[in-house]
């Protein structure tokens, strides 16, 4: 505890004059000293507002060094911060919200309304955090319909991220470069924590985007970043945009490390990407539940791998084949449900096979779709499509630009642009449908239920 309260200190306060953020989308820059006063601005704010101890808060995070010092403010106040993502559909976002049963809601336009005035501090008040609390609220779609909120404290955040960091040497020399949806476990573990422990400079981008892709290695080259991480979409999408050899040139020239996570990795999208650039690409695997598990780095960067497994993380394999995990930075538990016990090993339903404690991902056990490496639940899809098709299969099928596409086989009579629109305007654009496919009939098992593994089999070839 003392240990994260101290680096904090030193950060904040023996580093308060020196460079931390610069914000790229509103051309501004923040030393430690002023991204503090941020801090304690909205941590007066909050409390002003009725925000103490325990209490909730849920905010609709688009990425902005304000939503960053937020995340902070709330940490002070050893109360609880639920990350809502904007682009989520009306009535997902009020589902979130309902569940939560915050105190206060907000959004960035609050936060750019609040008065900043000066406050003077020594930083103790970072040893009254109880860093083990309950403190960040992430949603991620799981097997069921409705979105899981996972609890974390900071010391798990703190742990997780000193742990893949240490792989990698990181430094206050290092430059990162934040382009990660804030709202997500991505957003505030991969680009934030970790780079604010180890004292790295951040820059905050826009959230990864096709149209934040065109210019992306000009943003690189412009603040010299030597750090930053990409989702597989992304990664197919530079290879598909960047015809500038300029890039390929300076990649290879300047030492970048740039990871890869949030969704497989094409072992062919790896080598294309690797080849073009002369520059590794290192794949990582962990789980809003389980935080960091493994990562290849750069003496071991072996295709197919998801990386060496981390210090302290215990991993065993069921008879099927299931990854069962156990770390020191376990999540707390689910919104509404009992807490989790650190000593029981994490479920992942996702298979996999270790050879010389390096981790291979060979399958899932459950039919969750991982679309541009956000997790989307086929029964929500179905649970809404329902209310108007009265016979259907949602199913992920492979993409090389997604990852995975969402397609629905069906055999009424449907209006496909319409329905879209619905799902956009009702569960988000993540939810929407990329391929209909219209069958005279949709085949069955043994039990009468329609057989989508076969639908997967026939239409993935």
């Amino acid at each position: 505890m003392n240990n994260i309260s101290n680096r904090l200190k030193y950060l904040f306060i023996k580093r308060r004059d020196e460079d931390f953020i610069i914000d790229s989308i509103d051309n501004k820059k923040y030393s430690y000293g002023e991204f503090l006063q941020l801090i304690l601005n909205f941590s007066n704010f909050l409390n002003e507002n009725g925000i103490k101890k325990d209490c909730s808060i849920c905010y609709i995070a688009q990425n902005s060094p304000l939503t960053l010092a937020l995340e902070i403010a709330v940490l002070i106040l050893n109360a609880k911060i639920a990350l809502i993502d904007p682009l989520k559909g009306k009535e997902e976002i009020e589902n979130i919200i309902s569940r939560t049963k915050p105190m206060l809601t907000l959004k960035l336009e609050d936060l750019k309304n609040i008065q900043i005035k000066h406050f003077d501090t020594d930083g103790t008040f970072f040893d009254s955090i109880d860093f083990k609390k309950p403190y960040l609220i992430t949603f991620t779609s799981g097997s069921t319909a409705e979105a899981k909120g996972v609890i974390n404290s900071f010391e798990n955040l703190y742990l997780s991220a000193k742990s893949f960091g240490e792989e990698f040497n990181l430094n206050e020399d290092n430059i990162f470069y934040h382009n990660f949806p804030m709202a997500y476990m991505a957003g505030v573990l991969n680009t934030f924590i970790k780079p604010l422990i180890f004292g790295c400079k951040i820059i905050v981008a826009p959230r990864l985007s096709f149209m934040t892709a065109i210019g992306f290695w000009g943003e690189i080259q412009k603040y010299n970043v030597d750090c930053f991480w990409i989702n597989p979409t992304f990664v197919a999408t530079l290879l598909k945009l960047d015809r500038n050899e300029e890039n390929s040139k300076y990649t290879k020239s300047h030492k970048i490390t740039i990871f890869c996570g949030t969704a497989a990795l094409d072992k062919n999208l790896k080598q294309q990407f690797e080849q073009k650039y002369q520059t590794n690409l290192y794949e990582s695997y962990g789980l809003s539940e389980t935080l960091f598990i493994s990562t290849n780095v750069p003496n071991s960067n072996l295709p197919g791998s998801v990386g060496k497994i981390l210090k302290s993380v215990e991993i065993k394999l069921s008879d099927r084949n299931e990854i069962q995990i156990r770390t020191p930075w376990m999540f707390l538990g689910y919104l509404g449900k009992e807490p989790v016990l650190k000593s029981d090993y994490f479920h992942t339903g996702d298979l996999g096979e270790i050879r010389s404690n390096n981790l291979y991902i060979t399958g899932r056990l459950s039919d969750i779709i991982i679309k541009g490496g956000v997790n989307i639940s086929p029964k929500r899809i179905g649970d809404f499509l329902g209310k108007y098709v009265n016979e259907f299969a949602i199913i992920g099928l492979k993409d090389n630009l997604l990852g995975e596409k969402i397609a629905c086989f069906y055999s009424d009579e449907i209006d496909e642009k319409s329905i879209n629109l619905m799902i956009i305007k009702n569960l988000g654009k993540d939810y929407s449908i990329d391929e209909f496919y219209k069958l005279k009939e949709l085949p069955k098992n043994i039990n009468g239920k329609i057989d989508k593994l076969k639908l997967k089999k026939e239409y993935e070839k």
